[in-house]
């Protein structure tokens, strides 16, 4: 069965700053608002405690693993647009091909996420691309776990963590990634899922947060390496600067293609006579100040469990679920009033 978070008006205190008040959907016409999209969609990076019912840590052949989290900043999103419903439909390791085809990754199986998205949807939020990029594989590959200090250098050309993660940044920014459909491009995906959509629907596309300080200045022993997490509690895992800012040039690249692709899906979009339209949101923007190695960060560092990384790790804290919020409330139609403030007590924003 497939395992939503239904986002309800109900879920959130009234009050003002609505951008919208989306309709309720028609039957098998697609919520009023749907988020669609990977982990840094679903709410990875909060509290395990604020994973909903059916989406904690796959196990049991019920749970789905997609770790949708209260405190993800959709919910914040739904605050403030206040929708007659809405699907959470992100999950937690998708790549493209899961918008289109159904995600067996965990024990549960779910549809394809772009069945959720209908002629009754206005507003669809979507974060997809890190992981067709293998960016989880990336940061495992470059920070230093206790015991395994030779993944320093993982920038260099000829180390396999380099070669495949400019591999497969050439295909979503070039070729196409994998999907059930072939190889489809950014643009060939925003499109695709705009024009299912209602006549004048948004699209919002979210870009990624580089994850590291690209100040030295975090980064001052005699490695110049930053200590990015703690294994049993004593040994330590960390980055090397140089590979830190090797992995945001990753991430600037990959958010270039997702802007050109935002560019690209809009003149198609109106080749084509269709009215729905895609924004780009720069969440990246608004972590400035707020990455890891730099003081106040709002990015989880290596979350450990012995000397394994949870999903966790890398993933917006609760402070950046919010700074997400933002970056996306800011983007819409209108300049709505942001409702992007969680409230612990309430669990909810407002």
């Amino acid at each position: 069965m497939r395992l939503t978070a239904l986002l309800t008006a109900s879920a959130v205190a009234a009050g003002t700053g609505i951008l919208i008040a989306l309709p309720a959907q028609a039957e098998g016409t697609g919520a009023a608002y749907v988020a669609l999209g990977d982990s840094y969609a679903s709410g990875e990076g909060a509290p395990e405690s604020h994973y909903l019912e059916g989406d904690s840590i796959a196990k049991d052949g019920v749970t789905t693993g997609c770790h949708r989290a209260y405190s993800s900043w959709a919910f914040g999103v739904a605050a403030t647009v206040q929708p007659a419903d809405g699907i959470l439909a992100a999950c937690s390791g998708a790549r493209a091909t899961h918008l289109f085809g159904p995600n067996d990754s965990y024990p549960t199986t779910e549809s394809a996420q772009i069945d959720e998205v209908g002629s009754s949807t206005r507003l669809v939020t979507l974060s997809i691309g890190g992981n067709d990029v293998g960016f989880a594989d990336v940061v495992r590959g470059c920070v230093s776990a206790p015991g395994k200090r030779g993944r320093y250098d993982c920038r260099l050309e000829g180390r396999p963590v380099h070669d495949d993660a400019v591999r497969n940044l050439n295909k979503l920014t070039n070729l196409g990634v994998d999907t059930p459909n072939g190889p489809m491009t950014l643009a060939g995906i925003y499109h695709a899922v705009a024009e299912r959509m209602a006549p004048d629907g948004v699209l919002v596309v979210a870009n990624y947060p580089q994850l590291f300080s690209e100040s030295i200045e975090g980064y001052r022993d005699e490695e110049y390496s930053c200590k990015v997490g703690t294994a049993y509690g004593v040994a330590t895992a960390t980055v090397k600067y140089d590979d830190a800012l090797w992995m945001n040039s990753l991430a600037q690249e990959g958010n270039a293609a997702i802007a050109n692709g935002v560019a690209e899906a809009n003149r198609t979009l109106q080749e084509a006579g269709n009215t729905q339209s895609v924004v780009l949101a720069d969440v990246d923007t608004a972590f400035e100040g707020h990455r890891i190695c730099g003081g106040d960060k709002w990015i989880n560092g290596a979350q450990l469990a012995g000397a394994t990384p949870k999903q966790t790790s890398m993933h917006p804290s609760v402070k950046g679920q919010e700074a997400y919020c933002r970056a996306v409330t800011a983007a819409l139609p209108g300049s709505p009033a942001p409702r992007c403030d969680f409230d612990q007590a309430t669990q909810s924003y407002n």
